[in-house]
């Protein structure tokens, strides 16, 4: 009787432990919903020398805030913060007043920028752009936001580098025993002439 006993034990815990266990039906299964969500770090900042400048920029404040939000954004997100990306852009090109920074070369990379919004804002009203495509255009984005970033610092950088460097040229003194025989014929030549 007890043999039986540990026999019947020994198959319903080999039975227990082969079933899979059963999924509460509240919980959302992971595999069906993903959310792509990329962290990127800002790598290049804006020099003391520039921000003091910028500052007064009209809206260069609410540029930087809104290109901060696609450091740490999903694409759900991302799509939704084009239009306003496209629209500050906009803003903040047409009132460049900052005579250092109304350069061609500067105003090229917003194009750009505004460019990338542009095609993320289009790619917000398309259903089968998958979210890899839109972390693509987001990593464009920031690329982009750091090059006019790196471009400013270059150009401040020019500008105190030129404040800094006081030159004056002078002509070089040339030896007279230092010309050749035959300048030196012409140079007597040309005072006798003069003195004639």
């Amino acid at each position: 009787m007890i043999k039986q006993l540990i026999f019947i034990g020994i198959i319903l815990l080999f039975y227990s432990c082969n079933q899979t266990p059963k999924k509460p039906k509240n919980i959302i299964n992971n595999d069906t919903i993903s959310v792509v969500q990329k962290t990127h770090i800002k790598s290049i900042f804006l020099s003391e020398s520039a921000r003091k400048e910028l500052i007064e920029l009209k809206h260069f404040d609410e540029f930087e805030k809104t290109i901060e939000q696609f450091y740490n954004s999903t694409p759900a997100e991302a799509k939704l913060n084009a239009k306003d990306l496209s629209d500050i852009i906009i803003r903040i090109k047409d009132s460049i007043t900052i005579q250092k920074i109304d350069r061609p070369d500067v105003k090229a990379r917003f194009n750009i920028l505004h460019n990338e919004a542009l095609r993320l804002l289009d790619m917000s009203s398309i259903n089968s752009i998958s979210n890899d495509e839109v972390n693509s255009k987001i990593e464009n984005i920031i690329y982009a936001y750091e090059s006019i970033i790196a471009k400013i610092n270059q150009v401040y950088l020019m500008n105190v580098n030129e404040d800094n460097v006081d030159v004056q040229f002078q002509a070089p003194k040339v030896f007279a025993d230092t010309l050749p025989k035959d300048v030196k014929k012409v140079e007597k030549d040309l005072k006798l002439i003069k003195k004639e």
